[in-house]
């Protein structure tokens, strides 16, 4: 049987927020995925169909958090890790193994980081969570990055999907796009990494211009016993065009995860003499 991901809708404050989820029962805990910004959950799709084969997967849709922010100033790390922190209690997911790309990467940050006992583990890949630099210096570094990695791979289904998702939301969700693209500029994690206490993997292209490796190792360096990836083939999207890399990448962390997690258990029960 080949699982799907579902669209489905909670209540948080009144509103209903969509989300996917889909995927097997097991004893390992779900994967909760972070996307990126401005581009939704669309183009990471190919990526999810895979996971959703071995784990049960939910995907928010964190575009749709606006409707409970009243004040634009709120828009932060923080209140997004709230966010999140309500939909998990809403789902009664005690636990859960967070995966979040670019701004994603930024939220799962703050909520490990504050609440380390909803985390089985955090893996963040080309995380925002640092100050960029200015807006044409970041336009600037992004004119140059998008056609050099839509090279890196034969034209394919994500060449059209990422910049229609991106203009679609941009019509729909401009007040979301514009403040969680400011958070994604300006906030800084660093002073936060130190309070993460649980296994992280800090995942990276080599040559991206958004965020450039130097801030991934900042990022490896902050989060106590961190592990750090570093993707050749990766501009900040690498992920979207490499689905079946970062599919395997997200696998192998996970199993290496539950599979330690599976060790205590049985250490810590009692044993037949």
């Amino acid at each position: 049987m080949k699982h799907q991901l579902i669209e489905k809708q909670v209540s948080l404050s009144g509103f209903n927020i969509p989300y996917l989820e889909g995927g097997i029962a097991s004893n390992s805990a779900p994967l909760v995925f972070l996307h990126g910004w401005g581009v939704g959950v669309e183009p990471y799709q190919e990526s999810l169909n895979i996971l959703v084969q071995r784990y049960r997967v939910i995907v928010p849709r964190l575009l749709e958090f606006e409707k409970l922010i009243y004040n634009d100033a709120d828009f932060n790390y923080q209140k997004y890790a709230q966010f999140i922190i309500a939909f998990l209690d809403t789902l009664n997911i005690k636990k859960a193994h967070i995966v979040g790309h670019s701004i994603g990467g930024g939220i799962g940050i703050a909520l490990a980081a504050s609440r380390p006992d909803l985390v089985r583990s955090l893996l963040i890949a080309d995380s925002t969570g640092f100050p960029l630099g200015t807006v044409p210096e970041i336009v600037l570094r992004r004119a140059m990055e998008m056609p050099a990695q839509a090279w890196e791979k034969p034209f394919s289904y994500q060449h059209f999907l990422i910049p229609q998702v991106f203009f679609l939301n941009c019509l729909v969700k401009i007040r979301s796009i514009i403040n969680l693209g400011k958070m994604g500029i300006e906030q800084d994690l660093r002073p936060i990494l130190p309070k993460i206490q649980v296994p992280s993997l800090v995942v990276w292209g080599e040559n991206d211009l958004l965020t450039p490796l130097k801030s991934g190792k900042e990022f490896f360096e902050g989060i106590r016993g961190a592990e750090m990836l570093v993707v050749e083939e990766g501009y900040h999207e690498w992920n979207l065009f490499f689905a079946d890399k970062f599919a395997a990448i997200i696998s192998e962390f996970i199993e290496k995860i539950e599979h330690r997690q599976e060790q205590v258990s049985y250490e810590r029960s009692p044993q037949p003499i």
